[in-house]
Parts: C-alpha cells; structure tokens; sequence
C-alpha cells in the first residue's frame, strides 16, 4: 500500500461525524471498507463493538490491536438538553458555543471533517479515527498480500468516557481469548515526542506502564526493518492498554503525535487535530511487519545482542587489564 491509497482509507474513515455512544457512522464506514475481504470475519458485541479476525494460514494468534470510534462531543439528552461528553476544558466549550453542528442525536464542532495540507492531515476527530484508520489500512495490506496471519482489530465505543467499551467487551469475554493487546492511539507530543519523526511506542499513560515483553517485542521489528520509532513515556492521558492491563492480559500502545489535542488550539480557540501522513504510513508499514512476519524474539532479545556487541568491541581492553587484576 502507497501513501496515496493510506490517504484514501484515512478520508474515508476520519471524515465521518462521531461523538460517544453515537459511532454508528463511523462503524457502518469501517465495514464498508472490509467488506469482501475473505480473510476477514467481523462480528459485534451486545454493546456494539465491532470485533474483526484476520485469518489466513495457520499462524499462531499472537495480537488483538485496538482503536476507539468516539470523539468528545455533544450528546441530547433524555430531557431534550444536551450534554459535552469527553475531556475538553469548560474554558473552550463555553467559548465555542456558536460553533456546534448538529447530526441527529449528537453535535461536533464546526470544523473540517478532513483535509490535507502540506504532508499533514487535518480533521474534526482524528483521535481516534486515525487508529481505526490505520487498522482498516494494515487489514486491507495484509489481505493484498495474501500474507498468511491471524490477528483481531477491536473497534470500541465509547472510550472518551472511561474506556467503556473495551471494559464492556472484556467483562462479558468478548476479548479474544490469548492475544495481547496493541494500542493505536494519537496523542499530545510530551517529553521531547516530535511529531514527523516517527509513531511513538508508548510505554505507558497516565495510569501504568505497559508490559515489557509486548513492548520490546514492537521494538525489535522496528530495529529489524529500520522503520522510524520513537520510544517515550506519554503521561499526558489514559489509553484503552491500561483498562485491558487492569483485567491481566499484557498491553503496548502505539501512537501518533497529534497537535490540537481534543481540538483545544492556543488560548481558547478550537482548531482541527492535525497528524502527520508520514508517521501514519511508517505505522501501517511497522504494524504489517509485525503481523505479517514471524513469532518475536522474546523481549529482551535485542538488548542481549547489544551487550553482546559491546563486549565484542571492548574485549582488546579486557584482555590488556587482565594482568592487573591478577
């Protein structure tokens, strides 16, 4: 897959409307764009997550990748109000007032759903939608081709509230039972993140750091195909790897640096979210080689073999001191 046909599956999927419990759109999006993939089984759950398998060949399941479809957002309620659901300051909603458009049931803020500009893509939401993306992206790869692999891609409801679908998909044990999880996610750059260098390998959130053997595991495919990876602690939020850790099944997260997190810009002002199409393309490209290639080596693999090189280089000292400590 080319940036060109990776920026196709990104309009497709970035530009629909979402907000929690309202990501029917986005959904109905993400099947359209699987759909005929033979490879591909898609199911729900009683919550409406849409759970899909890859299958091809006889490939140990290894992987469960995850993205939400919500974004914050306004809500009706019941009464015939409404309600902002997500994690936006009060400073910027009541700023904004004017600049809500209305879809049915549920409001966004009056931006551009997406656009490209200069190497980047803006949108209204892309946290999450991105991620989805990206999964939509990697399933349609793998399917072209015809690599052997067996993985789900988990698209949940309702995460800028409190992970509650993945936490809805893991209590009634609609998680696929052996995989870890991999997190995709955008986020804000923290830490000396920068975003155009590369996806982030996130080694925690707010909440926990993720597990080591899932972690290195990323890592070692990235060092072994020289794909571009940043590897930094994003405290700044919480990702839907804490929730699945919380019921004991090991977690990563990847994700790409946004600006514009939550559409909250300079002072009070809303602006689209903005990620790099570099960086989405290098994550697609890193998420198929793992998926696609063999089992990982195990996590602590590529730091022996650095140690290993570095007695190698030094072994002409070792040897000169040798008499010394006799």
């Amino acid at each position: 897959m080319n940036k060109r046909a990776l920026e196709g599956v990104l309009e497709a999927i970035v530009s629909q409307p979402t907000a929690p419990f309202h990501e029917y759109h986005v959904r109905a999006a993400i099947q359209e764009a699987l759909k005929g993939i033979k490879e591909v089984g898609m199911v729900q759950d009683s919550f409406g997550n849409l759970i899909v398998h890859y299958k091809k060949g006889r490939a140990k399941l290894r992987w469960a990748l995850g993205a939400h479809m919500d974004h914050p957002g306004w809500v009706r309620t019941r009464g015939g109000g409404c309600e902002f659901l997500g994690g936006v300051p009060e400073a910027y909603r009541a700023a904004n007032m004017e600049r809500i458009q209305w879809i049915g049931e549920f409001g966004m803020w009056d931006l551009p759903p997406y656009e490209r500009w200069n190497g980047s893509v803006l949108g209204r939401a892309c946290d999450d939608l991105v991620g989805c993306a990206i999964q939509v992206a990697v399933i349609q790869e793998m399917a072209r081709r015809e690599a052997a692999g067996n993985f789900y891609a988990l698209f949940t409801r309702a995460e800028e509230v409190g992970f509650l679908g993945i936490s809805r998909m893991l209590a009634e044990g609609a998680f696929p039972e052996g995989a870890a999880f991999l997190c995709l996610e955008t986020s804000a750059p923290v830490g000396g993140a920068r975003k155009g260098e590369g996806p982030v390998l996130r080694v925690g959130d707010r909440l926990s750091i993720f597990d080591q053997a899932c972690t290195s595991a990323i890592e070692a495919v990235a060092h072994a195909h020289q794909f571009p990876l940043q590897r930094l602690l994003l405290d700044r939020g919480a990702c839907e790897a804490s929730a699945v850790q919380a019921h004991g099944i090991p977690a990563a997260g990847v994700s790409l640096l946004l600006e514009n997190y939550h559409n909250c810009g300079e002072g009070t002002r809303i602006e689209p979210e903005k990620i790099d199409v570099e960086d989405a393309f290098n994550l697609m490209r890193l998420l198929v080689a793992l998926l696609a290639g063999p089992p990982e080596p195990d996590s602590y693999h590529v730091l022996r073999q650095r140690i290993g090189e570095l007695g190698r280089k030094h072994a002409a000292h070792e040897k000169h001191a040798e008499g010394l400590w006799a």
